[in-house]
């Protein structure tokens, strides 16, 4: 009890040197204010043990916690953060490396995710996130993972043959699909492959792009791919 009163005692002192340093750091005093807020809210979380008390394991709760529940988990972990790594690394000179990055539960939030750890252009992102949800909802709000390579053709056949898209949007439509299935979902490109020899009489051109990495283990969603079970 002691400890704790001790370390709340010192949270506004804390918090106001977060904002001196990011003041004297960047020269303005926005970043300091949303550092400290950022800081004070992990203090809260964590029954406001002093920050030095805590490390990696303690960030990763708070951080897991951000991903389950902010209405925009994605840009409140980038925020987290950015306020985390200053606070240990320029307030309290302590390295902690790199901080964790959890997944978030919803799908088109997890596809995004995806592609930044990749460093893809926020145009890329745009476009494919607009792609799968044009395919989910193609597919009267089927959750990807309970579809597979006869519904992918599907949708790319009606592009192709109703849609009249030019040939560059057809290659990204189905690196946007191929992303999700192998990085998102986890579904191996195999699977998939029948969808390039099936479309090839419909003139669909198709230039995948190269395999990346293994993507991440496949959960299962609801709605139009938004939480997971």
């Amino acid at each position: 009890m002691f400890t704790q009163a001790l370390a709340a005692s010192k949270a506004p002192r804390l918090l106001e040197q977060v904002r001196e340093i990011a003041r004297a750091h960047f020269g303005r005093a926005e970043p300091g204010q949303r550092y400290a807020a950022w800081a004070l809210r992990f203090i809260l979380f964590s029954g406001k043990r002093h920050p030095r008390e805590m490390g990696m394991a303690e960030i990763g709760q708070f951080l897991e916690h951000l991903a389950k529940s902010e209405k925009d988990p994605l840009l409140s972990l980038e925020q987290a953060r950015e306020a985390l790594h200053f606070l240990f690394a320029q307030v309290l000179h302590v390295e902690l490396g790199d901080l964790p990055y959890p997944e978030p539960p919803r799908l088109l939030d997890r596809l995004r995710r995806a592609l930044r750890v990749r460093q893809r252009a926020p145009g890329t992102e745009v476009r494919y996130v607009d792609w799968v949800v044009r395919f989910i909802r193609f597919h009267g709000l089927r959750h990807p993972n309970t579809m597979g390579a006869p519904e992918i053709e599907m949708f790319l056949t009606d592009l192709a043959v109703n849609g009249h898209i030019a040939a560059s949007t057809q290659n990204q439509t189905f690196n946007a699909l191929l992303f999700l299935y192998q990085q998102v979902l986890g579904i191996e490109f195999l699977r998939l492959v029948a969808v390039l020899a099936s479309l090839s009489s419909t003139g669909f051109r198709l230039n995948p792009q190269p395999r990346p990495a293994a993507g991440r283990a496949r959960e299962r969603d609801e709605g139009c791919g938004m939480r997971g079970t």
